[in-house]
């Protein structure tokens, strides 16, 4: 058994046989003091306080204690501190995953309005510095419509030709 405690000061005493999924927190729920959402096999969500980390190690512990009783011999002392190091990379890459999806996904927001809008785009540069200060669209009915399709198969090819 574990001890997880949620962020109402409640203990939670799970096996880990019991443990479905651990995700770390997001930084709004950490604010809020919730470090990582443990998932029981029940479906239960404990928002806790320990970080996942902190979680995937009290479970690599708990199995090297329960493979310690089966087996009745070795010190797996240095394979729980392998697997603490792993967890602790994934979730590390996880969170460089995280922010470059939102990086991804501002970009193609960026991209998806200038295709609604391609023929009616106006723009404002700051003299000869080449640096855009402010970009809007014509009123109604003035500029003109372009295919987003054909537009999206253009920018490709020009993509294409550059790499070549």
């Amino acid at each position: 058994m574990i001890k997880i405690t949620d962020i109402n000061g409640r203990s939670h005493f799970l096996s880990p046989n019991d443990i479905a999924r651990i995700t770390e927190a997001g930084t709004s729920s950490q604010w809020h003091g919730i470090s990582a959402f443990v998932k029981t096999m029940d479906g239960c969500t404990i928002e806790a306080r320990e970080t996942a980390v902190e979680i995937a190690a009290k479970l690599t512990t708990a199995a090297a204690m329960v493979a310690k009783d089966i087996h009745g011999h070795g010190d797996l002392t240095s394979r729980i501190k392998e697997l603490e190091h792993e967890a602790i990379l994934m979730l590390a890459r996880n969170g460089r995953l995280e922010a470059e999806l939102a990086e991804v996904r501002a970009d193609a927001a960026r991209y998806r309005w200038l295709r609604d809008r391609w023929g009616r785009v106006t723009d404002t540069y700051d003299g000869d510095s080449g640096r855009v200060v402010e970009i809007g669209t014509e009123p109604d009915g003035e500029g003109w419509d372009v295919d987003a399709s054909s537009l999206d198969a253009a920018i490709d090819a020009a993509i294409k030709e550059q790499q070549q």
